[in-house]
């Protein structure tokens, strides 16, 4: 939304390149991850029968040596148990050290959300501002010549906590960092100048920044009115519009200069995804380390087989012990 309301009013020249080439980056990027997942959904799947296979093969195999008496079969199962075994434990290994990765970063996350000093500010670094305060300057700029357009009837900054209602170098330098200021000018736009909330999802949803239009207006029409030469260009509502342009793009700016993105992301973590993911890592911890106690059983029982399941085993011990009930010790005890 930022980026658009930028466009909407600023030359070329001095639109933030860096915010749009890392906005489309992370969108594509977004999306070919999402559509790897989707396309690998059915290898997944089969890695998962396949290994729910061998679990289960693995006691199977033992009621076979069972049943067969055969000590290659339970030799067999112990090889194939102690492998089970090794996969198991690594995913316990594995499991563990992503939860203790995303354990310190929540905890990391919570700092950032409380404004304490933490590892992911030097992560996720705030970057250069100068390009935003750039755009932000010039955006203030076609907000002063819009209020002056509209007259008396125009939203004016310092309603909103602004230091002042006209654009100077000291003054875009001091409230471009607010966010929420930014945010609530263009807010409070919507709401004076007559956005209908069924058009507007800020409106209907305040926990979401969108650009909106007012009743008459949309992105298809905006620069056939408005723009030079437009059939409306002198109208109140070109000029109320040219103003929620001009407030939206110091609200996308101010959220980058102001390092926003960085609160957003930490938020976002410590409310939405810690809880769940942490938990479920250690679940998965508790229930891989259960399997491989079981996994020791089965091995312990395979070792016993090797030596149960022998056809001469019995013979061997006789031949060790031929009359194993006879005690051979003398007895040394006198009767009385």
């Amino acid at each position: 939304m930022s980026y658009n309301a930028a466009v909407a009013v600023a030359t070329a020249s001095t639109i933030d390149s860096t915010m749009v080439d890392d906005a489309t980056a992370l969108r594509d990027t977004i999306e070919s991850t999402a559509d790897w997942v989707s396309s690998t959904e059915g290898v997944r799947a089969l890695c998962l029968y396949f290994f729910m296979g061998l679990l289960i093969g693995v006691p199977a195999t033992g009621l076979v040596a069972w049943g067969l008496g055969s000590p290659r079969v339970a030799f067999f199962m112990t090889q194939l148990t102690f492998l089970m075994l090794f996969v198991g434990w690594l995913l316990v290994g594995v499991a563990f050290a992503v939860g203790a990765l995303l354990d310190d970063t929540c905890v990391e996350a919570g700092k950032q959300v409380y404004g304490e000093t933490n590892e992911l500010a030097e992560l996720v670094e705030c970057g250069n501002s100068s390009a935003s305060l750039e755009t932000y300057n010039q955006v203030w700029q076609t907000l002063d010549a819009a209020q002056a357009q509209l007259g008396a009837t125009s939203v004016l900054e310092t309603s909103y906590g602004f230091s002042t209602n006209t654009y100077s170098v000291a003054a875009a330098e001091l409230n471009s960092a607010n966010y929420s200021r930014n945010r609530a000018l263009l807010q409070g736009m919507y709401s004076s100048y007559g956005v209908l909330e069924q058009d507007c999802t800020s409106l209907s949803d305040p926990t979401k920044t969108v650009l909106c239009y007012v009743p008459g207006m949309s992105a298809l029409n905006y620069s056939d009115q408005c723009a030079t030469g437009g059939t409306n260009v002198n109208s109140a509502a070109c000029a109320q519009q040219s103003q929620i342009l001009s407030a939206a793009g110091m609200t996308g700016a101010g959220y980058l200069i102001g390092c926003q993105h960085l609160d957003t992301l930490a938020l976002e973590l410590n409310n939405q995804i810690c809880d769940e993911t942490v938990g479920g890592a250690v679940l998965l911890i508790v229930g891989q380390s259960l399997v491989g106690g079981l996994y020791l059983v089965l091995l312990a029982a395979g070792c016993m087989g090797l030596s149960r399941f022998d056809p001469d085993y019995y013979s061997k011990v006789l031949s060790l012990n031929p009359n194993p009930s006879h005690n051979t010790t003398p007895n040394t005890s006198t009767r009385g």
